[in-house]
């Protein structure tokens, strides 16, 4: 199923799916990605940029406009996503919503930063995948480091289009 998009008043882009259900809470629980304009560690830069975040978020069932904070916690991810679900969470949800987001609003610059300091390798493999699909779909990467506090960042950029891309394609028979 693919992921429900949709845009903020305050201009956040939103993919999400449907992790599960808390039926003693009445909340339903989502995973997120968002492009947030004006949340970039670059903004005073790059005031073009957008940071990619993703999490998880509970909504009431009765009414999805009361929902938690994007929740970034490992608890968390324990919590509501199964050892065994994790591989097709990421790579057929976060990544997913990731290419979908990106490709439908085709942002100028993109930040994505670590949420805790110093994340194992094994943490690391979500940013990787993620950074794989961004240098795929046609962004340069400017920035992959490591910070003093221990927080990763990443800084990408849209590839100019070539002029081969931007010419017309002839019409046969023309």
């Amino acid at each position: 199923m693919p992921p429900v998009i949709t845009e903020l008043a305050d201009g956040t882009k939103v993919a999400e799916f449907t992790l599960g259900y808390e039926l003693e809470l009445k909340t339903v629980v989502y995973m997120q990605t968002l492009l947030v304009q004006g949340d970039s560690y670059l903004q005073e830069r790059h005031p073009d940029v957008y940071d990619l975040q993703f999490g998880i978020r509970e909504k009431l069932a009765a009414d999805p406009l009361v929902q938690t904070c994007l929740d970034y916690s490992v608890i968390s991810s324990r919590r509501f996503v199964p050892r065994e679900h994790r591989h097709w969470v990421l790579n057929n949800g976060v990544v997913q919503c990731v290419e979908e987001l990106v490709n439908r609003f085709s942002p100028p610059q993109i930040t994505m930063e670590t949420y805790h300091p110093k994340v194992p390798p094994s943490g690391m493999a979500k940013y990787q995948r993620i950074s794989d699909l961004l240098r795929a779909i046609g962004y340069d990467e400017k920035e992959n480091s490591r910070g003093t506090d221990g927080i990763h960042y990443w800084f990408y950029v849209k590839r100019p289009r070539s002029e081969t891309e931007l010419a017309p394609v002839p019409k046969e028979g023309v």
